[in-house]
């Protein structure tokens, strides 16, 4: 399982139904490489957001106790999410906040993009904490962001931080 998302300097994730930074057509361009023909779960805020509904070309997951939609599966937990995704299933969670540290036990890799702009937002995400026992093993500078991955520390082959 991998987590696909962007954050701002500032550790800014989201301001309501929109982002914190302008839209950017090439990480939007990175975005759909890393999730088209996958599997996409966002939370109940990810999916009532500005975005296409249902993201086209990919398997539309919401984990979500409070709402239905035919456009999209919908499970109330972790576990039964869990259990109706194939072993073999390539499954990218792109959000919200509360919906990726549910299912951080189960991520290993993190596709991050980072803004450089700090503008405020109603919604951070504790990249470092989020990040911890994750190591980086690629940055692509793009000026007024960066493209960062990371792998669990024991998947990059790296001894985990010392707690």
């Amino acid at each position: 399982m991998k987590a696909v998302f962007a954050v701002n300097a500032a550790d800014g994730f989201g301001n309501g139904s929109a982002l914190p930074w302008p839209r950017n057509a090439r990480d939007l361009t990175r975005f759909r490489q890393w999730t088209v023909q996958r599997t996409v779960v966002m939370g109940r805020g990810t999916w009532l957001s500005d975005m296409p509904k249902p993201l086209p070309q990919r398997r539309n997951i919401v984990l979500s106790k409070k709402m239905s939609d035919d456009r999209c599966e919908v499970f109330g937990d972790v576990a039964t999410l869990l259990a109706n995704v194939g072993e073999q299933e390539e499954v990218c969670v792109i959000g919200g906040a509360q919906t990726l540290w549910a299912l951080r036990p189960h991520i290993q890799e993190v596709y991050l993009t980072r803004f450089r702009s700090a503008e405020s937002a109603a919604v951070e995400l504790n990249t470092k904490r989020y990040l911890t026992d994750f190591a980086l093993v690629s940055c692509e500078d793009c000026g007024d962001h960066a493209f960062e991955i990371y792998r669990r520390a024991e998947c990059a082959g790296i001894s985990p931080p010392a707690q």
